[in-house]
């Protein structure tokens, strides 16, 4: 039996909390509890469920958590995986001492899965090693130090190890996209007329679409965390959040809202489940992970890039993509366009591959003997029963109004806000 240390704790109603049913209710209060920010990431579940239901095999005995103390660690498992994401960029990468010091006194090995640069795009590379250069090497070397190994994101991560004289780690993927096995396929009906796409990222880069495709459904992972789920929503609306409420989301998402076209389902079965049951064909937008549960489902997407992140996530796996344009409003015939060109034959044609690397990077290092691919996260219904959280539409379409009637007050108030900050705009 491998004793295995997850080095996270997935409190509960945190955005890596995927052994709790969401209990809608209460998941506001929880949440702003937890991470005292509301806008939670809750794309974040799948990629930790990725990780976690790779491991989740019988021979393998898993504990989570931080705070055991390095000598008790030592005793009581044989290796730490280390779940990181975005952890080489400048927000998280400026300062890595206490990680370092942490591991320190570690003697069993670590393994840092599924790790990833960011950066703006793949020209600033040598300015993020300029940047992160030195943390980024006192962290890694400490990982090194106690016999452990890296499994990267994309090509692009692997480069800024290059770049820093570590040229031994592994490129692997993202785990998030191994959940259903290594025959996962995804394939088009090219029947342009019958649409009925998934959209995500930011929205007001997408409202046009949204617009003039009433089949459309938008599926939010943070900003409308405020409006679906805090109970009190609407009790304290007045003219000073209804100013906020016109400058962040405008008249257009107040209807959208309203006709329950933006959604944000916080457990990840029933994500899955949702999209799966409700006739969705296309996925288009800038998220990853907003893109990739589809992809699970086998629903074509395409992933816009607006970072080094989307898009070697994409490139590695062969999943279509478009490089962001600055400012640019996508239209209906941008995503027709899109879907047009949308091609999955490399992704097909080399996913078992993929599949088959990352398996053997964690069959190399004893972590599992194979990847399991009985995903209780997705499967297990009784243990996760589907009950989608409902927005009070009623509430949305009357404020709708509100706002309609408010336009030219709320239009002024926010021209003054635009003016006091020097004119700058939300």
């Amino acid at each position: 039996m491998r004793r295995i240390l997850i080095w996270r704790k997935p409190l509960k109603g945190s955005d890596i909390d995927i052994f709790n049913r969401t209990e809608y209710d209460s998941i506001y209060s929880l949440a702003f509890s937890v991470s005292k920010w509301k806008n939670v990431n809750w794309g974040n579940k799948l990629w930790f469920q990725g990780i976690c239901s790779a491991v989740d095999v019988p021979e393998n005995s898993i504990t989570y958590g931080t705070n055991e103390t390095a000598d008790q660690i030592n005793d009581n498992y044989d290796l730490i995986i280390y779940p990181m994401a975005n952890f080489f960029s400048e927000e998280f990468c400026s300062d890595t001492s206490a990680l370092v010091k942490a591991f320190s006194g570690i003697r069993i090995p670590v393994y840092v899965i599924a790790c990833g640069a960011q950066a703006k795009d793949y020209d600033h590379l040598e300015e993020l090693v300029k940047r992160i250069g030195d943390p980024a090497s006192a962290f890694i070397e400490s990982i090194y130090r106690t016999g452990g190994e890296f499994a990267l994101r994309g090509f692009f991560t692997k480069e800024f190890f290059n770049r820093l004289g570590f040229t031994g780690a592994v490129v692997t993927g993202c785990p998030s996209l191994f959940q259903m096995g290594p025959e996962l396929s995804v394939n088009k009906n090219n029947d342009e007329k019958n649409i009925k796409p998934i959209i995500n990222g930011r929205i007001e880069s997408v409202e046009e679409i949204l617009e003039s495709m009433p089949e459309s459904t938008y599926f939010s992972q943070d900003v409308f965390f405020d409006c679906l789920y805090d109970p009190d929503y609407f009790k304290r609306k007045g003219f000073k959040n209804d100013v906020r409420f016109f400058r962040t989301h405008g008249i257009a998402q107040a209807d959208l809202l309203a006709n329950d076209r933006i959604k944000m389902i916080i457990d990840m079965n029933e994500w899955f489940n949702y999209i799966r049951s409700h006739s969705f064909n296309y996925s288009f937008g800038t998220k990853v992970h907003g893109s990739i549960m589809p992809i699970l489902a086998g629903i074509p997407a395409t992933m816009i890039a607006t970072d080094s992140r989307t898009r070697e996530i994409a490139e590695f796996f062969g999943i279509p993509m478009q490089l962001a344009k600055l400012g640019h409003r996508y239209s209906k015939e941008d995503l027709l366009e899109a879907y047009e060109e949308a091609d999955y034959s490399e992704f097909n044609s080399r996913f078992k591959g993929l599949y088959e690397r990352f398996e053997t990077f964690l069959r190399e290092h004893d972590i599992v003997d194979s990847i399991n691919t009985s995903n209780r996260f997705f499967y297990d219904t009784d243990r996760f029963p589907s009950e989608s959280f409902k927005p009070n539409k009623e509430e949305f379409a009357k404020y709708a109004k509100k706002l309609r009637i408010e336009r030219p007050i709320l239009a002024a108030a926010s021209l003054a806000l635009d003016l006091r900050s020097g004119g700058r705009k939300r």
